[in-house]
């Protein structure tokens, strides 16, 4: 296996001592997408909102300080990310106002219409039944609803040594696409300017 697989490999589903430094290393490099991301979820105090791929952690602690009377759910089928998001959420875990769960975008174990947001950054590549996971999302979703899909587009990445072992790239139009068939509407992509890598997020309603 050669560095480009590794690497493809631990941001996929980081795994063992090397998983726990992809995820702190995902968290520097997912900054400023993650921060973007955030800003264009308008949190409110009662939202019930849900990160598929939620990486070590960080953002979900971000969110839970804007949160009093709602919840936020984190899912990720990496059991090193598992246990570094309980540590990094340890007290909001205690206070009732997040929950971590390890599991995957093809069942997510909720119901249909329980959640008001739902956000990810950068699992798109590696959803295993893009359009049936897509449509997963939206099951869960509320009507109403708005899901907030930070990435980076296939012009961004596909130079990259990782991005050829089992990355499946987007363009903005094949974004908008995908969750247009999976039932979303007013689907729109917003940009962020950056010096390194522009950031991207995809907004779409459920109505």
């Amino acid at each position: 296996m050669n560095i480009g697989q590794v690497v493809a490999k631990q941001l996929r589903q980081p795994y063992g001592l090397l998983g726990r430094f992809f995820g702190l290393l995902m968290n520097r490099v997912n900054h400023n997408l993650n921060d973007f991301m955030k800003r264009n979820m308008d949190i409110l105090d009662t939202d019930y909102i849900l990160e598929v791929g939620f990486g070590d952690g960080t953002l979900i602690k971000d969110m839970a300080s804007e949160i009093n009377n709602g919840k936020i759910i984190g899912i990720d089928f990496s059991e090193v990310m598992v246990a570094q998001a309980k540590k990094v959420n340890r007290q909001y875990i205690s206070e009732g106002i997040v929950d971590i769960q390890q599991s995957s975008i093809e069942n997510i174990p909720y119901a249909a219409n329980y959640f008001n947001k739902i956000c990810s950054a950068n699992t798109i590549y590696f959803w295993p039944q893009p359009e049936s996971n897509a449509k997963e999302l939206y099951r869960v979703l509320k009507a109403g609803g708005k899901l907030i899909l930070g990435f980076r587009t296939k012009e961004q990445l596909q130079n990259t040594s990782f991005s050829e072992h089992g990355f499946q790239l987007y363009s903005e139009d094949s974004v908008v696409s995908l969750l247009s068939r999976a039932g979303f509407e007013d689907v729109e992509i917003v940009k962020e300017p950056s010096k390194k890598y522009d950031s991207y997020c995809a907004i779409a309603t459920k109505i």
